[in-house]
């Protein structure tokens, strides 16, 4: 897992590239964020893709997921999600756990 400092740079690139497509290049999966016991959970829903090849960036304020999705026109499209969350947390605490679902084809990976 990655901390930064300035998320808003590494969204100012992702923009940049995702400005200059002819097509919708970026998948934006579906994520719940919740709060238990005082500590916050993020579930992203990315069927599919490599958890190997997704990045998370965080920062006191943000979250940032990206990474890569094969298929579609090009060959690859980039995936993309930016949540704030309700109050600043400590990025030196953050965890990252994988799940696969029964019906993912690379669950026994």
């Amino acid at each position: 897992m990655k901390e930064s400092k300035s998320i808003l740079a590494e969204m100012r690139n992702d923009f940049a590239d995702w400005m200059d497509a002819n097509e919708d290049l970026v998948v934006r999966p579906v994520t719940e964020l919740t709060e238990e016991n005082n500590e916050f959970a993020v579930l992203a829903l990315v069927p599919g893709v490599d958890p190997n090849e997704i990045e998370i960036v965080v920062s006191p304020e943000q979250l940032l997921i990206k990474g890569q999705v094969r298929g579609g026109p090009t060959g690859k499209r980039k995936l993309f999600r930016w949540m704030e969350f309700p109050r600043p947390i400590n990025p030196q605490q953050v965890d990252r756990n994988e799940r696969r679902s029964a019906d993912d084809p690379g669950r026994d990976r």
